[in-house]
């Protein structure tokens, strides 16, 4: 995958996040589509995606206090 679709990818992962009901592990979200990323991408990206999905979640969680 070229950076360009490698940033647009990324652009997807955080709308989907966004969207999430509930936490997933990066096996469930990621599963056959693994292939499509080089493994220097695929670190990067897992990372990216616990990351910002974490972010989400602590946020949710104050604005239910």
């Amino acid at each position: 995958m070229n950076e360009k679709e490698f940033s647009e990818e990324i652009e997807r992962i955080q709308e989907d996040i966004e969207d999430f009901s509930r936490s997933y592990s990066p096996c469930e979200y990621f599963h056959g589509r693994e292939k499509r990323f080089r493994e220097d991408q695929f670190k990067r990206i897992v990372e990216f995606f616990m990351e910002n999905q974490q972010k989400r979640f602590e946020r949710k969680e104050k604005d239910e206090v």
